[in-house]
């Protein structure tokens, strides 16, 4: 769909940063290097250092290394100490590198004007976040567990099969 985007508005900045994250962040990082280095694909209005860590990023996804995704990380938690980045870009970055520990430190830097955004949590990428004994206690900060308990509408993962512990009986235990 974004290929097909890209074909009737080629110049289009929104599509453009549109392609590249979606294939650094849950695609092939390859295209994402690929577009970055195409004068063509790249979206105007992104700075050099924007630019830089968009690839640094793939680079790190790409690699599938541990010790590279740490150094990677190191540096998004410094750009988030330094207010350089939001914590739901933090977080974005941390889940998509499927890093449950540099995900829940990010989270710890909410405050109410840079909350967490929990919406990155739900995606694929962060199956071990979510997995994470953290994570409920998390919700719970967020508000996002007490609508569930409220609702009894609860995230698809609590009910799967193969989930590493019972949503509701954690819930339970957290005093909802």
């Amino acid at each position: 769909m974004l290929d097909r985007a890209a074909r009737i508005w080629p110049r289009n900045s929104y599509i453009l940063q549109g392609r590249i994250a979606t294939e650094a962040r849950y695609g092939d990082p390859s295209v994402a290097l690929r577009l970055l280095t195409d004068l063509h694909s790249r979206p105007g209005g992104n700075t050099d250092a924007e630019l830089a860590d968009w690839r640094d990023f793939a680079l790190a996804r790409q690699s599938g290394d541990k010790a590279t995704h740490a150094k990677y990380e190191s540096h998004v938690m410094a750009d988030l100490a330094a207010r350089r980045l939001s914590v739901g870009q933090a977080l974005v970055r941390a889940t998509s590198l499927d890093d449950p520990d540099a995900a829940f430190f990010a989270a710890s830097k909410a405050t109410p004007n840079d909350p967490t955004d929990t919406e990155q949590f739900f995606r694929s990428p962060a199956n071990k976040v979510r997995a994470d004994a953290r994570f409920l206690p998390l919700m719970a900060k967020t508000g996002v567990l007490a609508y569930w308990w409220k609702t009894g509408r609860w995230a698809d993962y609590c009910d799967a099969a193969d989930r590493p512990y019972d949503c509701r009986a954690v819930a339970a235990k957290l005093g909802f």
